[in-house]
């Protein structure tokens, strides 16, 4: 299970940076895109995850994720400027500190390129979007398979 314990240490701290904003991640049903209420999308794309290591316990996984950021349109750009902000922070943070959750995640990202301000056409919103390189280790045994009889 370790691709849901790395996707969830990258998720935490951007719902954190965006709160109360409602975050959605990949393969979540989303219907209110043409509200006017602010959201945050964040999609998360493994790349290699096969890289060697030692031992048979540790992982080491890097992909990318992207952060999108929608705000209401004709409010000008201040208010996608201090989420994308907050989200940076929270992304720049987990390289500075090394951070581990529950002694099985080690993560780090990479140059965070953006934001990218987009003015949507037919939409209600303004968006902001982020986007960056990751890389995590994972050190958890994984799950366990029911012994086999012979």
């Amino acid at each position: 299970m370790s691709l849901q314990a790395i996707r969830q240490f990258f998720e935490s701290r951007v719902a954190e940076a965006v709160a109360p904003l409602q975050l959605y991640v990949d393969n979540q049903v989303f219907t209110e895109a043409d509200s006017t209420r602010e959201y945050a999308l964040m999609r998360i794309d493994f790349g290699v995850v096969s890289e060697p290591v030692l031992g048979d316990s540790v992982e080491t996984i890097q992909g990318s994720l992207v952060v999108e950021l929608f705000t209401p349109k004709g409010e000008g750009p201040g208010r996608s400027q201090v989420l994308s902000t907050q989200v940076l922070r929270a992304l720049n943070s987990i390289t500075r500190v090394p951070h581990r959750e529950a002694a099985t995640v080690r993560g780090s990202v990479s140059q965070v390129f953006g934001p990218n301000f987009y003015a949507l056409d037919g939409r209600p919103h303004h968006l902001s979007k982020l986007s960056c390189g990751f890389r995590a280790t994972y050190t958890g045994s994984g799950p366990q398979l029911p012994p086999t009889e012979g």
